[in-house]
């Protein structure tokens, strides 16, 4: 088996992100065994530091999303916080988001709205 630490701080191109150092992030993993079938997935959020401990036995597989956390909108009291993770069902789930944002329509309501490539659920 081998072990390892998955964590924003490692991926090439985030520190490039405005805020890296404070934001928080979000880490989806897809968990796929030898034979090509998923095991199970996985999201944690976590600071541009930290990260997610990660083992794999000999011939499995692990995809892993790293996202910023936006939003931080409140609503009836509530934080709401969107992470533009992807479309579950695809292999490269991150691959399929083109754009999206968070607002605040005319009543007062929270929205996200994403663009995306291809078919399934975000």
């Amino acid at each position: 088996s081998v072990f390892t630490k998955v964590r924003p701080l490692d991926v090439a191109g985030l520190t490039e992100h405005v805020a890296c150092n404070t934001s928080r992030w979000a880490i989806f993993a897809a968990h796929y065994a030898a034979d090509g079938a998923r095991k199970d997935a996985w999201m944690r959020t976590c600071a541009y530091n930290e990260g997610l401990d990660v083992t794999l036995e000999s011939k499995e597989a692990a995809l892993f999303t790293v996202v910023p956390v936006d939003g931080g909108l409140t609503s009836a009291g509530r934080r709401v916080d969107v992470m533009p993770i992807g479309l579950v069902d695809m292999f490269n789930t991150g691959g399929a988001v083109r754009s999206y944002a968070v607002r605040r329509d005319s009543n007062g309501l929270l929205a996200a709205e994403a663009s995306v490539v291809g078919e399934g659920a975000l």
